[in-house]
């Protein structure tokens, strides 16, 4: 498969074609593709609550707060292969605390890094490919699925941070 690189750019997000593409990448794993959404739902929540650029509606919290205590848990792909998605999404985790702490600075250098790393949750989604089909196949849905992780785009980033710093 050539990769189909589909940018998922602010409101640009048909979800039946996220949800598509992500079968496919998975070879049609419907416990792999609910992690993702599953880590979709926390991740955004908590970014959400924690820089209070957005409002996370009591819905999208009790959403979040119910994914990570009980449909990680539930989630056969998960138990089934915790022992090397649970590093990926501390790494994430990690990531996104660090990408926090560079925005801190504010420095040019410093918002291109925490662009860079601040979606590296979006990870698991290459390691599912991987586990669901091997090198080759996560290999040629690697640039896909990092578009499908990747939010926005550089230019939106930095214009949603200075505004974001403007009103701080």
């Amino acid at each position: 498969m050539t990769a189909d690189i589909f940018s998922l750019e602010q409101d640009d997000k048909p979800e039946h074609l996220v949800r598509e593409r992500l079968l496919a990448a998975f070879r049609g794993n419907e416990d792999a593709v609910r992690l993702i959404y599953d880590i979709r739902a926390i991740a955004h929540t908590w970014d959400d609550l924690i820089d209070g650029d957005k409002v996370a509606t009591p819905a999208e919290i009790h959403q979040a707060f119910t994914a990570a205590t009980v449909g990680l848990n539930l989630n056969a792909f998960f138990r089934q292969h915790a022992a090397l998605i649970t590093p990926v999404l501390l790494t994430g985790i990690l990531n996104w605390h660090a990408a926090n702490d560079l925005e801190k600075d504010g420095r040019e250098h410093c918002l291109d890094v925490a662009y860079a790393i601040r979606c590296a949750v979006g990870d698991v989604a290459l390691l599912c490919a991987f586990v669901t089909g091997g090198m080759a196949h996560a290999q040629a849905h690697a640039a896909q699925l990092r578009m499908l992780m990747q939010q926005d785009r550089r230019d939106h980033y930095l214009n949603d941070f200075k505004a974001s710093s403007a009103n701080a």
